[in-house]
């Protein structure tokens, strides 16, 4: 990313300067190209589009998958990866009790390292009274278990704020 998700004083004058050290930039997204040639209008970049994750695995059995997982809920959204604000996990967390009206018999898995406080979500979570529908698993998800994530999943819940580019 050129532009950090997360804003702090003096970030864009830093960002320039740095920029400015570059002959060559590699860009995975239309977005971020755009956000580079507003700092450098005359850059030289090349284009190459985020590559496919295809590192995990085959997907497996659904249900073999959720038994993997503990997971005894008939659907489950998932949100995987790294939770920073940006990200949106609240207003996830938020959609619950309307996805409630809908959908009874479900689990939002939350999988992934947490780079912020954690209380936040804690106290959503409390807040709202959503505990049997939540399960937050705030760790590094090695490798040889993100098949089973992604195969016990019916949808992936993607809430981001803002992206330029995202595994």
């Amino acid at each position: 990313n050129i532009n950090p998700h997360e804003n702090q004083s003096l970030t864009r004058f830093f960002t320039k300067i740095f920029l400015n050290k570059i002959d060559r930039f590699m860009v995975m997204s239309e977005s971020v190209k755009s956000d580079l040639l507003k700092f450098i209008p005359n850059a030289k970049y090349k284009l190459t589009p985020h590559p496919i994750y295809n590192i995990f695995g085959n997907v497996i059995d659904k249900e073999l998958a959720k038994k993997n997982l503990g997971i005894t809920a008939k659907n489950v959204i998932l949100y995987f990866g790294f939770i920073r604000e940006y990200k949106g996990l609240d207003i996830l967390l938020n959609s619950i009790p309307k996805v409630k009206e809908g959908l009874n018999d479900f689990i939002v898995i939350v999988a992934g390292e947490c780079y912020e406080n954690v209380n936040k979500y804690y106290d959503i979570i409390e807040k709202l009274g959503i505990q049997n529908s939540v399960d937050l698993q705030l760790k590094f998800i090695p490798d040889n278990e993100v098949t089973n994530y992604f195969s016990a999943a019916d949808v992936v819940a993607l809430p981001y704020r803002t992206a330029t580019q995202s595994g």
